[in-house]
């Protein structure tokens, strides 16, 4: 599925309810947001760390129908889309600060911690 430029704007509900009504897989759209990264990134350099393949295998799980990992890739797309700290474990992030330039947390941070909890009940 080709995503226009209105649909990288537009709002999580709506992501969200593609993702649920099955109109896009979410192997598709992290394809998609992952392309869209890729093009702009290198003018901004908002991304610190794009995480791919993890990407990639979180998403197929959630496609091949487990519906703890579904509930868990909507959370965290959730997560994601709405800005909130989020820095699962083995991923570098910096938080925005110099300092934390090479910073890889040993474990999931409370709020990725409480969506992989969330997605499990």
């Amino acid at each position: 599925m080709a995503f226009s430029d209105e649909l990288f704007f537009a709002p999580a509900s709506q992501l969200l309810k593609m993702l649920r009504e099955r109109q896009v897989s979410s192997a598709e759209m992290v394809s998609a947001f992952i392309e869209r990264i890729e093009s702009l990134n290198h003018h901004i350099n908002a991304v610190v760390a794009l995480v791919e393949e993890r990407a990639a295998v979180e998403s197929d799980a959630a496609d091949r129908g487990s519906p703890v990992e579904r509930r868990f890739v909507r959370l965290r797309f959730a997560d994601h889309h709405q800005g909130l700290e989020s820095r699962p474990e083995g991923i570098r992030s910096t938080d925005g600060m110099k300092i934390l330039e090479h910073y890889v947390p040993p474990e999931d941070a409370p709020t990725v911690a409480r969506l992989r909890a969330a997605a499990r009940s």
